[in-house]
Order: structure tokens, then sequence, then C-alpha cells
């Protein structure tokens, strides 16, 4: 069976997203920055690269998803760093 992680699998495409895969029988790895209040599986911040990055190493999945990001934010730093650069 093919692994999938999806980051950002508690957002609106995420789930669905999610909900897809797990229809095509592939085994779906769900990934968070609110992790431990979801029913996200992992918690990863994906401005923070090595975490990102170790998660994968770890986990082996065929198929990665980046359906992380941010509408609102309190900077546009903040903003910047989730949308553009986040799992680069």
């Amino acid at each position: 069976m093919q692994k999938a992680l999806v980051l950002g699998a508690q957002g609106f495409i995420g789930k669905h997203i999610s909900q897809f895969l797990r229809g095509k029988k592939i085994d779906v790895l769900s990934a968070d920055v609110k992790a431990e209040d979801s029913d996200a599986e992992l918690s990863l911040d994906i401005v923070h690269f090595e975490g990102v990055f170790q998660a994968i190493q770890r986990l082996q999945p065929e198929i990665i998803i980046n359906a992380a990001g941010v509408y609102r934010a309190n900077t546009p730093q903040v903003f910047y760093n989730v949308n553009c650069l986040g799992s680069v």
C-alpha cells in the first residue's frame, strides 16, 4: 500500500485531500501544526525544516502533499515564512 504524508491535514483542503486518498486505499499520515488539538497523527510546523525532513526520512512516504498555509497572520513575515518558505 502506498503511503502519503499530508502536511496541513487539518485545514480545509488537507482534510479533503486526506479523505480522497483514503478512498483510493492510500495510507495517509496526517500532519498539522495543531496536531495535539486535532485528529492529526503528527505535529509538524512547516517552517521548522529540520523537523519536517526528519519526519520524511523516518516515515518514508511515497507521496508528500503540502496543503499547509495560513490566510491570516500576525505579521507579513509570518505569512511569507509559512506560505512561501514552508517546507522548501
